[in-house]
């Protein structure tokens, strides 16, 4: 699997415009960083076996205070096959390559399920419960090593 840079617009994405699994992706990831600000590496990434996209991931902007947040997702008919793990653990290579001194985290819901392991699988343990942006309760994880 391979992390391949998603453009900061559409046409810095010809390659996955007219892909069924990138057309809502892309759309929704070159929004929310025309908001948040573009810079490498602190992006978004579609995860590639050969030409095949199998999901995408992204760090949720550049650090702040320090801190930076990620998201992954595996595309419905790739579940399963430990590609979401992958993506996870790359990202927390990308980030620590780029400044090891940056504290990783991520969000879940407050449930164990898919995500919480994949969190686990790469070293992440869960510091607190939070408040996200639209106003739900939801785990924050941080990144301990590990991995």
């Amino acid at each position: 699997m391979k992390l391949v840079v998603i453009g900061e617009n559409i046409e810095d994405n010809s390659r996955f415009v007219e892909d069924s699994n990138c057309q809502e992706t892309l759309a929704r990831t070159i929004s929310y960083f025309e908001g948040l600000g573009y810079a490498l590496p602190w992006v978004g990434y579609y995860a590639l076996i050969g030409d095949e996209v199998i999901g995408t991931c992204a760090f949720k902007g550049g650090p702040i205070n320090g801190k930076v947040e990620i998201a992954y997702v595996t595309f419905d008919q790739y579940r399963g096959k430990g590609y979401g793990t992958e993506m996870c653990r790359d990202l927390v290579r990308i980030g620590q390559d780029h400044n090891a001194a940056i504290q990783i985290s991520a969000r879940t819901l407050r449930e164990k399920g898919h995500s919480t392991r994949i969190l686990e699988k790469n070293g992440f343990s869960i510091k607190d419960e939070i408040i996200d942006l639209d106003g739900a309760p939801v785990w924050e994880w941080i990144y301990n090593g590990n991995s």
